[in-house]
């Protein structure tokens, strides 16, 4: 597991891999995070049966401590619900090993060490030593650090549209999709979500973002 010195953390943190045990804190932690969000809408509230069904079999855990104190996790789920089929959802020919990525959390106290980041990408490496050949997740368009922490980590915009219960989300994915496979780029502000789904809906996808002033530009590749 990636050593908490290369990810430049404090040596007082820990690295775990979390089950059953951590159900309470993980879901205690989830909540203050929503709790700090300008809005609860962007990040669908779970519940405790939610995250032991992932951290009793169904998908896989690793956490962060100081001392004994859970103070960030993030999460990969492997029993997916019925709108998250990939195939259906984004024209995928066959089904592969995939896995959603299904939330993290970082203490607000712990915020600023590159905590997110580190554990976005060692949550992609240890799903891939399990077997997971395909990675997605979901995002609030206006949940900027959520979807930007997520792309930074290698995920590409796939899909925009109404999930769980009507709310808009952006759909992330980890596939075979290459920068050098692009057949022309455009940039779009991150504000102008109905250029985006224009983009989005004739194949095109979201690599990267950069700021622009007080703007922040999304560049999309056509596919």
């Amino acid at each position: 597991m990636l050593a908490l010195e290369r990810a430049g953390l404090d040596e007082a943190l820990s690295w775990g891999t979390l089950d059953g045990r951590h159900v309470e804190a993980v879901c205690a932690l989830h909540h203050v995070a929503v709790g700090t969000l300008d809005s609860a809408d962007w990040v669908r509230r779970e519940t405790p049966d939610f995250f032991a069904d992932i951290l009793d079999g169904n998908g896989l855990g690793l956490g962060v401590f100081h001392e004994e104190r859970l103070i960030a996790y993030a999460l990969i789920q492997t029993r997916l619900e019925p709108e998250d089929d990939l195939c259906a959802l984004l024209g995928y020919a066959a089904a592969r090993p995939t896995a959603k990525l299904c939330g993290s959390a970082v203490d607000p106290d712990y915020r600023g060490r590159g905590l997110q980041q580190a554990l976005s990408r060692e949550r992609l490496a240890f799903g891939r030593r399990t077997g997971i050949e395909r990675f997605f997740a979901t995002a609030a368009p206006q949940n900027c650090p959520s979807w930007m922490s997520l792309m930074r980590a290698g995920l590409m915009i796939a899909a925009l549209g109404e999930r769980y219960g009507g709310r808009l989300r952006y759909t992330l994915v980890l596939d075979e999709v290459r920068s050098d496979q692009a057949g022309g780029c455009r940039e779009v502000d991150a504000s102008d979500v109905a250029g985006q789904a224009d983009l989005l809906r004739a194949g095109w996808r979201g690599i990267r973002y950069r700021r622009s002033g007080e703007s922040v530009l999304l560049e999309f590749m056509a596919c």
